[in-house]
């Protein structure tokens, strides 16, 4: 009798050891696939139930959640730092961030932003207007909602028109630049003297991959509408998109040739 009872413990622990091992496994890839669905850039739309009107550029925050550092732009200054981050617990926690020292004559939104982001203890995802464009939401500990955030394609946002095929763009009385939002398919902008408006299309298996349909501008009179022929003719040609970094991408024609180098 002695003998059999020692055979039934090893088998229960070897029993438990087959359930429980599949289920850790089971936990293991939700939680790398929740982090991953985290990762990226994402847009700021909404604030303590105030709506974000994208005057200038878009305000984000991007995540690398491998090595749990956060750096964004919250409407005048980027900023950067790192987060607390529990999959298994939906927690997800800012400490103290730095950001750079711009003086903007609108600092509210700003304001918002930073003040808010320290409330935030844990968050949830939610599908949003389409599979390309899921929703944050980062929370209160209780569950009471802080701050609204859309994931982004890399294109998204303002950036500025520096060169246009090998010529550099001089910074005058008018800003030349343009505005992409992916979620809207629109990209819009200034061009010279002009206003600019067209379609956007991408692929969102291959972001890299973008056209832009063809544009509809003001009819301003200008003294030298050569840029803005330059610069239409350009976007015609579009094909690709490629970032370097936060600030600075280019976008190219079919045969790999630079047509416009962008900033931000």
């Amino acid at each position: 009798m002695k003998s059999s009872g020692h055979c039934i413990i090893p088998f229960f622990f070897f029993a438990i050891l087959l359930v429980s091992s599949p289920l850790q496994g089971f936990e293991s890839r939700n939680q790398k696939l929740m982090a991953k669905s985290v990762e990226g850039s994402w847009q700021i739309t909404n604030v303590k139930g105030q709506k974000l009107e994208a005057k200038g550029n878009l305000c984000f925050l991007n995540f690398d959640c491998l090595k749990k550092q956060m750096n964004g732009f919250a409407g005048c200054n980027y900023i950067h730092g790192k987060f607390n981050f529990k999959t298994k617990k939906r927690q997800l926690e800012f400490q103290p961030l730095a950001s750079s020292r711009m003086a903007c004559p609108e600092m509210q939104t700003e304001s918002e932003i930073l003040n808010s982001l320290s409330e935030i203890k844990t968050f949830s995802i939610q599908s949003g207007i389409d599979p390309e464009h899921p929703v944050l939401k980062l929370n209160t500990s209780n569950g009471q909602e802080v701050m609204t955030l859309v994931k982004m394609m890399p294109i998204d946002g303002k950036w500025t028109v520096v060169k246009i095929n090998d010529s550099l763009v001089e910074g005058g009385e008018n800003e030349i630049f343009l505005f992409f939002n992916s979620a809207q398919k629109q990209v819009h902008g200034k061009i010279g003297c002009n206003n600019y408006n067209a379609s956007l299309e991408f692929s969102p298996q291959k972001p890299a991959l973008v056209k832009i349909g063809p544009g509809i501008t003001t009819m301003m009179a200008c003294p030298d509408l050569d840029l803005e022929q330059s610069l239409l003719k350009a976007l015609s040609e579009v094909v690709s998109f490629k970032k370097f970094s936060d600030r600075k991408a280019i976008l190219s024609n079919a045969g790999g040739e630079i047509l416009i180098e962008l900033a931000r």
